[in-house]
């Protein structure tokens, strides 16, 4: 990340996939976590929460929040849909 790490970068034309998408595909919530974090602070939240993807089988849009509600992991969906509402509670 001091580098200049893209977090919007996808893995190929294909999959679409960005970090994000990749933690949440792999359901991997401290990852998911720490990203959410860094996609705030380089202000890229809102732009990699709405990205579409190939949902590899797990939902229809492909974005970070319809993969993680494919794969059932209900503790990655509250991350998603928490940092969706700028950090308050979904309701």
């Amino acid at each position: 990340m001091a580098e200049g790490a893209d977090l919007t970068s996808i893995n190929s034309a294909e999959y679409r996939h960005t970090p994000l998408h990749q933690a949440v595909y792999h359901r991997r919530p401290d990852m998911v976590r720490t990203l959410i974090e860094l996609c705030n602070a380089k202000d890229v939240l809102n732009q990699v929460l709405s990205m579409t993807s190939n949902p590899c089988g797990r939902g229809t849009t492909g974005t970070p929040l319809d993969i993680a509600k494919g794969s059932g992991s209900e503790a990655i969906v509250s991350m998603l849909q928490n940092a969706s509402n700028g950090g308050k509670e979904a309701a």
